[in-house]
């Protein structure tokens, strides 16, 4: 009959494809251990998006409060991140340049930080009137990835809090 024929085609095609993605292969009927505690973990990822999607210090509070939660539950840099973009941009420098510090220590042994990583210290100390460190984490964010108009943009804001007017102007 024809679905068998679509079938067997269909299963031939996914085996011809499944070797170009081997998480896949990997992962092929696995389900997590505990699938109550992983739920959890994920709905207080997305509260945390959410609120923080709000683009308002209450929001970016809320956010914090999720993502905090999320890591207590389980250390994942993705979290840790997002912790620090929402307490820096509620106005936390301080702590954000904490958060950011854990960050570093979680990355693997001589892996570069990501470009986020770098660009929220970044506003952290510009947050803490550092714009000397601050610069020249926008100044590194800019070298990596010339065409993120936000890291230029915090790069001249910087250098003209730092009263650089000349450079800030570049």
């Amino acid at each position: 009959p024809p679905e068998a024929r679509f079938m067997k085609h269909a299963f031939l095609s996914l085996l011809a494809v499944l070797p170009a993605f081997p998480s896949l292969l990997a992962c092929w009927g696995c389900r997590p251990r505990d699938g109550a505690a992983t739920d959890a973990l994920f709905r207080l990822r997305n509260l945390g998006r959410l609120q923080a999607a709000r683009d308002t210090p209450e929001g970016f509070e809320e956010g914090a409060k999720a993502f905090a939660a999320a890591l207590g539950q389980r250390t994942d840099l993705g979290d840790i991140l997002n912790l620090a973009r929402c307490v820096t941009l509620a106005g936390r420098s301080e702590e954000a340049r904490s958060i950011l510090e854990s960050a570093r220590k979680a990355l693997p042994a001589r892996s570069p930080a990501p470009l986020e990583l770098v660009y929220l210290e970044g506003l952290a100390f510009k947050g803490l009137n550092s714009y000397a460190e601050a610069a020249a984490r926008f100044r590194e964010v800019t070298e990596r990835d010339p065409g993120l108009e936000a890291g230029w943009y915090q790069l001249g804001t910087t250098h003209f809090l730092r009263e650089a007017h000349a450079e800030a102007v570049k």
